[in-house]
Parts: structure tokens; sequence; C-alpha cells
């Protein structure tokens, strides 16, 4: 992980909300939303070394292995300046420019509306692999584009700092095989830490949108994971013994669980979330004993196993979680996820 963030913003071209976004740069970095969050994984206050500004924007499309190498050789020629162990690049990219990720070359804004990678260098400014976020132009509505890219940011700069270099020696993430408890949970957006929160709250912090970020320590302490929040409102949820199930082919599993809340709250609703469930072999057709609940209320999940599902690599999975939707924005919800593996 990196303890203190050295921050170097990228821009191309005439973009629009440059000024705005280097206001955010500069103050997460050192805000309490980040140090707040941070500090239980040894990340500190950084600073904000930015802005860089290159005239000519990239050629569209282009891919994150491109970014990397054009990264290296900005370093090498002196374009960007020389990073130390502690630099994050963040390239904030305009509208025209589509990035393609990944092996099957995922489109910006389509698949993702960010992502943290790092670039591998050796020339005679630098040697070593130093981290890089990307953020797309995204928009979906008429004048989300700063809400969108600043909640993107705080997103991949929290996993920058607390994972800089996922893929090559893993910091903070969940170190899950196939088959541990710690898999199911990788349906909740991913393995890093502000996946964990993807799908759920965000807020307005000194006029910006940013992501909540998972919470080792509010977890621990049964309140909401998802951090910052207002402890004075009640965090409600399920919970089970268990997150990986097996079952054998042609049967039906019931899965117990608990709904439980931190203070006391109004009844709220439950829902069956595989929509978003990525991985998924076979659709087990989960459903609650009951949708209505209550601290302490025991419910059950039953789900259907078929007689020959698909088997990939061995086995056959079903993903599902129990969602408690919030009574105040039902596009927000606290899930617990299962894994059903067969055989």
């Amino acid at each position: 992980m990196i303890e203190n963030i050295d921050l170097v913003s990228v821009y191309f071209g005439d973009d629009p909300l440059r000024d705005d976004l280097e206001r955010f740069n500069a103050w997460i970095v050192a805000s309490n939303y980040w140090t707040e969050a941070g500090a239980q994984y040894g990340v500190h206050a950084g600073t904000h070394r930015g802005p860089v500004q290159f005239q000519s924007a990239l050629p569209s499309p282009i891919y994150d292995t491109q970014i990397a190498s054009w990264i290296a050789a900005r370093v090498a020629d002196g374009s960007l300046p020389k990073p130390s162990v502690n630099t994050v690049f963040a390239l904030f990219f305009q509208a025209e420019t589509l990035i393609l990720a990944g092996p099957s070359a995922a489109p910006s804004c389509g698949d993702f509306a960010g992502i943290h990678q790092s670039s591998a260098m050796a020339n005679p400014v630098f040697t070593g692999k130093v981290p890089f976020v990307v953020i797309p132009r995204c928009s979906f509505s008429p004048g989300d584009e700063l809400m969108i890219t600043t909640n993107a940011a705080s997103h991949e700069l929290f996993e920058a700092a607390t994972d800089p270099l996922s893929s090559s020696n893993p910091a903070w993430q969940l170190d899950a095989q196939d088959g541990t408890p710690l898999e199911a949970w990788q349906m909740l957006g991913g393995i890093e830490l502000s996946d964990l929160c993807e799908s759920h709250y965000y807020d307005e912090i000194e006029g910006f949108t940013v992501q909540h970020l998972w919470s080792i320590e509010a977890a621990q302490a049964d309140n909401n994971p998802c951090q910052p929040s207002d402890p004075k409102l009640p965090f409600f949820s399920v919970s089970a013994d268990a997150t990986i199930y097996h079952a054998q082919p042609g049967t039906t599993l019931t899965v117990h669980a608990r709904a439980w809340s931190n203070h006391p709250t109004s009844d709220w609703e439950l829902g069956i979330n595989w929509g978003y469930v990525p991985w998924g072999n076979f659709d087990g057709h989960a459903t609650l004993s009951q949708t209505i609940v209550n601290n302490g209320d025991e419910i059950t999940a039953t789900v259907t196993i078929p007689a020959n599902p698909p088997i990939v690599d061995g086995r056959s999975a079903y993903r599902f979680t129990i969602d408690s939707i919030d009574p105040i924005n039902p596009n927000f919800a606290n899930p617990w996820p299962f894994l059903i593996l067969v055989p």
C-alpha cells in the first residue's frame, strides 16, 4: 500500500472540468474522508503534485496497455515528472476518448467508469512499477459528468493507495480461492476495498460526490461497513453462519439467515438480487420465506438445484444476495452474499 500518496493529475486538450477536478484532487488526498477511511489500512494524508497538461488527446480507441506504455515513455522523455515510490498518476480523459481494458477489451463508460493499474518502467529516469488511475469522461444524463468523474476517482484513487500493484503484488484485496468463504463477497463488485461498496452508497462532501469505502472496523462493530455514514442512522441487514454452501444436483437447498439492526428501526423489505452477480452457471430461483422483517427475525432462502447443471471448471455455481432495501432510497441496499456450489 501507499502510506502517503503523491498524486499527479494529467489532462488532455481543453478540459472544461479541469479546474473543478484540480480542486477535487487537492482536497481528497488531504481530507478527513481519505484519512479516516485509510488509517485502518495504513494509508494517511497525501499530497497533490499536479497538474500536467497535454494539448492533444491520445488516440481513440486506446487500450489500457497502451496507456501504461505511454506513461512509461512520457516519464522517460520528461513530459511527466519523475515518480517516487508514492506516486500515482491520475489520467482524466475527455468524452471523445474510448478506453478499452482487459483481455476482453471492455469499453469505458459501458463496462467501467474508472480503472487502476500499473506501468512498468526501466529507463534512466526511473525503474520500477508506478500505479496509475484512468478516469474516462462518462455521462448518463445532462450535467452529471463532474459527479460521475469524482465518484469514480474517489473509488480508484483509494484502491490505488490500498492495493497499488494489484496484479503483481496484491495488498488489501480479497484473497479468495475457489470455494473459500471470501469468494462469495467478490460478487458485491470485485475484490478490492472500494468494490465492496460500489453498488451501495455515495455521498457529497465539500461539494464533491464520492463513493463510500469499505471499513473493516465498522463491519466488526456491527455498523455500516460502507463509510462515512451517519452513526445515528440504523444499519440493518441479514447475515448467515456461512456464505459458501454445497448441494447435489436435483435437490433443494435451504439457507438460514437472520435479520438484524444495530439500532431500533421500522420494518424493512428484503429482496433477492442475482441480476448484477457475475459468473453464475445456473439460476437457482432463490425464494425467501418472508420479505418484510425486523431485528431478530429468522428467514430462509430456498434454492432449487437443476438435475443437470452446467459444469464449468469442475463445478457449477449459483450466486445471489439477500438485499435489505433502503426505504429512503430503494436504489440502495445492504446485501449479504451467498455462493451455492455443485457438487
